[in-house]
């Protein structure tokens, strides 16, 4: 991740979920690329080109809170 995407990234962070408009989310994942974690509605979102796109919780399948996300 280049330092342009990570200060995107900081900046996402304390943006509203695209899906429930909670304010807050989480980076989860790799530290390298990050997903961002809305604790409210579960959904984990991407980065990329500068929007949030959501990401299928079953793809990842190494991340400690895939869990979470699937609602287990």
């Amino acid at each position: 991740m280049q330092a342009s995407e990570a200060a995107t990234l900081v900046q996402w962070t304390e943006r509203r979920c695209p899906r429930c408009g909670h304010v807050g989310l989480r980076p989860v994942g790799e530290p390298a690329e990050p997903n961002l974690l809305c604790v409210e509605c579960r959904r984990c979102w991407r980065l990329e080109h500068g929007h949030l796109v959501q990401v299928n919780p079953y793809a990842c399948a190494g991340c400690p809170e895939r869990a979470f996300c699937v609602g287990h």
